[in-house]
């Protein structure tokens, strides 16, 4: 049997991806919102791909990260230096993969709080919400703020009218990675029981 977690594979279209078994949770994020780095921390090991250059995970990594649990994590969007074309197929692909995806119980979307909510970020939700696809937010690198500049980027995050939930993280003191965890498996049993009916 496979030692878990363990990455699965990388893909770029539906006629790629490997069978949707169990539940997944996709991880998307701007290049620099530190999104591998995270879901390293999650999986307490480095199986994501990090490098210091946006725009490294150019696929769709998939993990198995227990029996019936997977994670996706997805090509970052807005400060990679990639051509236009390139990231029109990202696009395509990401799209396609939300849309059409039966065993995807949720989104986090990643973005760096010290720099807020980029306009990348508002049109990737509001294109969520359109869709109807589930997310939650995930604020990164909270340590790189005192408590009065977290309070105040967070209140311009609520002031921007997002509603949807938000967990504050840190990969670097493994802030917030109990509260995700504890998030997955409760969505992880709503989705398992849904999915018996």
């Amino acid at each position: 049997m496979a030692h878990l977690p363990r990455f699965v594979k990388s893909a770029l279209g539906p006629e790629t991806y490997p069978p949707h078994e169990g539940v997944e949770f996709a991880f998307l994020g701007a290049s620099n919102s530190g999104k591998s780095t995270l879901v390293n921390a999650l999986l307490g090991t480095k199986l994501c791909k990090t490098s210091s250059k946006p725009g490294h995970t150019s696929l769709l990594n998939f993990f198995e990260v227990k029996k019936g649990l997977y994670f996706v994590d997805l090509p970052g969007y807005g400060f990679a230096k990639k051509s236009k074309k390139e990231q029109k197929i990202w696009q395509d692909a990401i799209e396609v993969f939300l849309m059409d995806r039966p065993n995807l119980a949720l989104c986090y979307v990643l973005f760096d709080l010290k720099r807020g909510l980029l306009q990348s970020d508002i049109g990737l939700l509001e294109w969520l919400g359109q869709n109807e696809i589930p997310y939650a937010l995930l604020a990164t690198k909270i340590d790189k703020l005192n408590q009065k500049d977290r309070s105040k980027a967070l209140k311009t995050i609520k002031g921007q009218g997002v509603g949807a939930e938000l967990i504050q993280t840190s990969s670097v003191k493994k802030t917030g990675i109990k509260e995700i965890w504890a998030h997955i498996e409760a969505l992880r049993e709503i989705s398992a029981s849904q999915n018996a009916h």
